[in-house]
C-alpha cells in the first residue's frame, strides 16, 4: 500500500517518479476522454443532432485537449530534470491530477446541450 500513496520526502520517490506517475495519468485520461467523446457524441447524434458534432469533437480533442495535456506533462518533465525537492510535490501532483480528471470527466458532457441546441435549430 505504501507504493500507491508515497509520502513526500521518502527516499526513492524523486521528481522523476512523480513525472512518470503524471505521464501515466495523462495517458489514461486521454484514453478515457476519447471513449467518452465517442460515446456522448454518438448518443447525442443518435437523438437527432447533426453529425457535424463528430468533426467538432475530433477538432476539440486535437486543438485543445491534447496540447493542454502535453503542456502539463512537459511541466512535470522539466520539474523532474531540475530534481526539485519533494516538499509540496505531492500536493501539486494531486492538484494537477484533480484538474486533469475533472476536465476529462466533464468536458465531454458539453456535447449534450450543444446537441440539443443543434436539434432545436434543425427543427425550426
Amino acid at each position: 500500500m505504501a507504493g500507491y500513496f508515497p509520502v513526500p520526502g521518502v527516499p526513492g520517490h524523486s521528481a522523476r517518479y512523480w513525472h512518470r506517475r503524471m505521464s501515466n495519468n495523462i495517458a489514461a485520461a486521454l484514453v478515457l476522454f476519447t471513449g467518452l467523446q465517442i460515446f456522448v457524441i454518438s448518443t447525442v447524434v443518435a437523438s437527432g443532432a447533426t453529425s457535424l458534432l463528430y468533426h467538432l469533437g475530433i477538432a476539440l480533442l486535437i486543438a485543445a485537449v491534447v496540447p493542454a495535456c502535453r503542456t502539463m506533462e512537459r511541466r512535470w518533465e522539466v520539474q523532474s530534470q531540475r530534481e526539485s525537492s519533494a516538499m509540496g510535490i505531492a500536493e501539486r501532483f494531486r492538484l494537477d491530477q484533480l484538474k486533469l480528471w475533472g476536465t476529462v470527466l466533464f468536458l465531454p458532457l458539453i456535447w449534450i446541450p450543444v446537441g440539443a441546441l443543434t436539434g432545436l435549430i434543425a427543427a425550426i
